[in-house]
């Protein structure tokens, strides 16, 4: 149920920032590391991002384009960023996650 009300949490900013705000970032420590995810919101190249840095341990971000599924997915050992990025259309909805090996 907790992961449930995260993801709820995760797509309802999402849906927020990519209608409303010119410029989005939110950053979590999550599983040891930092995560940063939002909107890039740049009109040349208008998108949705999901970084994650861990000191110790490999790990992976991704997004995901509601519309059709598609995704990028990103993987990096320790003390290094994972840089996952996805085109976007203004409005749409993106689903962002990252995790530890």
């Amino acid at each position: 149920m907790k992961i449930r009300n995260k993801f709820a949490k995760v797509c309802t900013i999402v849906l927020l920032s990519l209608s409303f705000a010119p410029g989005v970032l939110a950053a979590q420590n999550i599983y040891g590391g930092v995560w940063s995810y939002g909107g890039h919101h740049d009109p040349n190249n208008w998108g949705a991002f999901s970084n994650y840095y861990h000191r110790s341990r490999s790990h992976w971000s991704n997004v995901v384009r509601a519309s059709d599924s598609r995704a990028s997915y990103s993987e990096k050992g320790p003390n290094a960023t994972s840089y996952a990025f996805i085109n976007t259309s203004v409005g749409e909805v993106a689903y962002f996650n990252c995790g530890v090996k």
